[in-house]
């Protein structure tokens, strides 16, 4: 990993691209919300490694739910450390880091850009003409290279007088200057005075570039003024009092010693570990496991707590944290002290910011969930009272924590019934062999039961919405024991009531069936009067006197059922008598079998319409009979007519 004491450089996110072939999970952005609530409040703990490209972009190497986590904090520029390094070595060291986030950085650290051009001026500067050049700075108007230069001025004064002082011997070598060659001392003094001519005219060029400069930036800030209120926080969150460190492992008096926030007050302070405690309230499990605590531990590690813990004195007068109960952890373990913001809070404000704090983790047990959100509910719901008969009220409490978690209200009710549920049932939703619904069925059971039925889960006793919905109404009015519930689950119990066939009575015995009203009676077939003396027809047959001794059958009336029997049609006895002059043609017939289900497929339909079908039938065929007999009666009489 990259030093600590590097200065990151500030990179433009726009510039910032991903090497090819890096395929990462994306997660909602929710599960975003710790992060980058740190990002905005106390920056980037940790720049991300980049690797620079030929046209002036950079790749991303490491840091990518970092850089994501800066786009949803709306942040222009990013804090990176910029390695010169192939794309192959980019790749493979990506890989190396999420096995081993010590691994070394490959490649080059390049330098900032600002860096790598103030260094060359500062070398060009010549040493050996700095009292040369203080003079030319002095006229430009620097009044501290002035001041700096007149010791100078002064030291050399004293140099001239003792010069003046051994010069008498030697003031006539002087006026013979003509004789003596001394034309190499003028030409340095000459070059001497053209130097400081050029020094002096390049530094009024530089100051005035300076000072044209610095005017143009200054009036344009001085003319932006702010638009807006004062940002002010709720109460209890502006800083009241500085507490300072104590980094020494505190003793009983230490720890008593602590002053008090009153209401509305927050103290700061950076404590050792020791002095704080987990809060009583919060029984939510911490894994260690995850990527998420092994990504914190790696970062406290290298940086230390930077964000600092919610805290509060409890009745026992003991520090409990609220918020901050992995970076407490890992600072225990490290002995790295722990800032920490102390308040004053009532409990159910506190078990709010438990739940919270627990609710936005990335990735949470449907155990640990469901238990944050009954906290959570339960508190907001006492902190806004009883509600007073016809005034109005705003969205439920259960309405809201819905909308913040972005989920149904009904869904919600049911993890807030899973909180009821022992460990091993929400073990079981999260593996994905429980669904919510069937669970929320579980959780009306008692605790042991609940277990039991866990365990019947696991050797493959099928379970599903019906069957746990039946064991929960026998749970309500019956013991259960294990073979109960395993009879209940597998459909054993309670026993199924089969109702029993109720015994029909045999019909008594209906008079002569009358004639139906809607049946027309023939025209074409005269009504026979009764011989007084004349013994019963055979079965089914009505003798006719007018037509000699053939039987004729009389129009049937039908009744039969709806499912057909395999039997041919069987006629049924039919018996005229002599008293039943009206109804002495009625003979009572029932078809059956296969040529009736061909004519009625439909077995649905009611002896009635099949009756009233085959009078239909039957009166159709009476009058293409009547047709034919007139068109017989009509060609008969041409056919007899003269011919010519």
């Amino acid at each position: 990993m990259p030093n600590e004491k590097t200065i990151p450089q500030q990179i433009p996110i726009e510039k910032i691209h991903d090497l090819p072939g890096v395929t990462d999970f994306k997660l909602p952005e929710k599960s975003y919300g710790t992060l980058v609530s740190s990002i905005l409040v106390n920056g980037l703990r940790e720049p991300v490694i980049l690797r620079p490209l030929e046209n002036g972009e950079y790749q991303l190497v490491h840091g990518y739910r970092r850089r994501k986590a800066a786009e949803l904090a709306k942040l222009k520029t990013l804090d990176a450390l910029v390695y010169d390094m192939t794309e192959k070595e980019a790749t493979d060291y990506r890989l190396a880091v999420a096995a081993n986030p010590e691994a070394p950085v490959p490649g080059k650290l390049v330098e900032k850009p600002a860096e790598r051009k103030a260094a060359p001026p500062k070398e060009e500067k010549p040493t050996e003409k700095k009292s040369e050049a203080a003079p030319a700075e002095k006229k430009a108007d620097d009044k501290q290279a002035a001041k700096a230069a007149e010791p100078q001025e002064k030291k050399a004064e004293p140099a001239e007088k003792k010069a003046e002082a051994a010069a008498p011997p030697a003031a006539k070598p002087e006026e013979k200057k003509p004789a003596e060659p001394p034309k190499p001392v003028k030409e340095t003094k000459a070059d001497d005075q053209k130097e400081k001519k050029a020094s002096e005219a390049a530094a009024p060029a530089a100051t005035e570039k300076v000072k044209k400069a610095v005017p143009a930036k200054a009036p344009a800030k001085e003319e932006e003024k702010p638009v807006g209120t004062v940002a002010e926080g709720p109460t209890g969150t502006a800083i009241t009092k500085l507490l300072g460190e104590k980094l020494s492992p505190p003793t009983e008096k230490d720890k008593k010693a602590l002053p008090i926030p009153g209401e509305g007050e927050a103290f700061s302070a950076i404590l050792h570990p020791a002095y704080l405690k987990k809060a009583d309230i919060n029984t939510f499990s911490v894994d260690r496991d995850s990527d998420d605590f092994k990504e914190l531990f790696q970062s406290i590690k290298r940086f230390g707590v930077k964000d600092p813990v919610l805290a509060r004195f409890n009745k026992d007068g003991e520090l409990e944290i609220l918020s901050g109960q992995r970076r407490h952890l890992i600072a225990s373990e490290l002995n790295y002290p722990v800032p920490t913001i102390i308040q004053q809070l009532d409990d159910d404000d506190a078990r709010i910011l438990v739940a919270d704090g627990n609710l936005h983790r990335e990735h949470i047990s449907t155990y640990d969930l469901s238990r944050a959100l009954r906290m959570k509910a339960d508190s907001m719901k006492r902190k806004a009272g009883r509600k007073i008969r016809g005034a109005k009220s705003g969205p439920e409490t259960d309405e809201l924590i819905a909308k913040e978690m972005g989920m149904s209200t009904m869904k919600l009710n049911r993890l807030m019934k899973l909180s009821e549920a022992t460990r091993s049932i929400c073990d079981l939703v999260d593996e994905g062999r429980l669904p919510t619904s069937v669970a929320y069925n579980i959780a009306f059971l008692q605790p042991k039961h609940q277990d039991t039925v866990a365990d019947l889960v696991g050797i493959n006793v099928k379970v599903n919405n019906e069957n746990t919905g039946i064991l929960k109404k026998v749970a309500s009015t019956e013991s259960l024991t294990e073979q109960k519930i395993r009879d209940v689950l597998e459909g054993k119990y309670p026993p199924k009531v089969v109702e029993k066939p109720k015994p029909v009575a045999p019909p008594p015995p209906a008079a002569q069936p009358m004639a139906p009203a809607s049946v027309p009676k023939s025209p074409d077939i005269p009504v026979p009067p009764v011989p007084p003396a004349q013994p019963k027809a055979a079965d089914n047959v009505v003798p006719f006197p007018s037509t000699g001794t053939a039987p004729t059958q009389a129009p049937p009336s039908v009744t039969p059922g709806k499912e057909a029997a395999p039997a041919a049609a069987v006629p049924a006895k039919s018996a005229i008598e002599p008293q039943d002059r009206e109804n002495s043609y009625e003979t009572k017939i029932v078809l059956r079998g296969d040529r009736l289900r061909k004519y009625f497929p439909d077995v649905s339909m009611t002896p009635r319409e099949i009756e009233d079908s085959v009078y239909d039938a039957l009166e159709m065929r009476r009058q293409m009979q009547e047709k034919a007999k007139q068109k017989a009666e009509i060609f008969g009489k041409e056919k007899k007519g003269p011919v010519k």
